[in-house]
């Protein structure tokens, strides 16, 4: 058992980790927690992501045996299953997500079982370590409490307060995210579709092109339409559409803007495609 990990006889803090894709031929798929020769195994779990393990018993955290207990906070499992045997225990400390009919226990204070945590690909979302992005509009935005922790599994500064008409904070928490995530405003998970370049000259005389000079080129376009993104029409004004195809890693991509020495004083928008609400939004 243990695919991701196990504990034996041990005292075990987990924090901030994603423990992803790993699987088991017994028990214990994601994490794997036992005693041995009436040694206590005790493992404490808090803003971790559990998800997508495999087991044919407690494919996302299995407690075995007397004195085998495991204790969660603010921690997403979804798409795997709790489960004991042998008066081991799971235990919910409050604030996690936990996915509708998993076996995991929901009595904590702030704890949510729906259906959906609307989780990203395992990916590099910034960091040393791959995570699960949180998506737009994923329920374990800003419901969580972690008094203790000042990051995230990235680095990034943790708790971060977004809009609270789109995201309310839970009842007695502190607006951290459930999970190894924080999603931060910066984060963006729809689509870049364009930037509009504004030129002090008529389009006719600005001559600009584009060419990619690192990352994933996508498709790049240099169009003069009649009607632009986000905002209506300027006759001085020329968009570049930039179709970035899908990558599961960042990448950095530069762009080189070339003009006639004539124009001067180039203002780049950028605009993004919000998926949730089908509308352009200025960036």
């Amino acid at each position: 058992g243990g695919g991701g990990l196990y504990n034996q006889t041990a005292v075990m803090t987990v924090r901030n980790t994603t423990i992803s894709g790993n699987s088991a031929v017994g028990f214990g798929g994601g994490f794997y927690n036992i005693n041995s020769g009436g040694v206590s195994s005790t493992a404490s779990l808090t803003n971790v992501t559990i998800f997508g393990n495999t087991a044919p018993s407690g494919s996302g955290i299995h407690s075995n045996s007397t004195s085998s207990s495991v204790t969660i906070s603010n921690t997403v499992v979804y798409n795997n299953t709790c489960a004991t045997l042998n008066t081991g225990t799971i235990t919910s400390n409050g604030y996690n997500f936990l996915q509708t009919g998993n076996g995991c226990p929901s009595t904590g204070t702030g704890d949510l079982t729906t259906a959906d945590a609307k989780l990203g690909p395992l990916a590099l979302n910034g960091g040393k370590t791959k995570s699960h992005a949180l998506l737009d509009l994923s329920p374990a935005i800003d419901q969580g409490l972690c008094p203790t922790l000042t990051a995230d599994q990235r680095g990034k500064p943790r708790p971060v307060d977004l809009d609270d008409l789109t995201y309310p904070d839970a009842s007695g928490g502190d607006t951290c995210d459930i999970g190894a995530f924080e999603r931060q405003a910066t984060d963006l998970t729809g689509q870049v579709g364009a930037w509009t370049l504004n030129t002090p000259t008529p389009i006719a005389s600005t001559g600009i092109t584009v060419t990619v000079t690192s990352g994933d080129p996508g498709t790049v376009t240099v169009l003069n339409r009649d009607e632009y993104p986000g905002g209506s029409f300027s006759a001085n004004e020329l968009q570049v559409v930039w179709t970035l195809t899908a990558s599961a890693s960042p990448f950095t991509a530069d762009l080189e803007f070339c003009v006639p020495d004539d124009v001067t004083g180039i203002t780049l928008r950028a605009w993004r495609w919000n998926e949730s609400t089908f509308t352009w939004e200025d960036q």
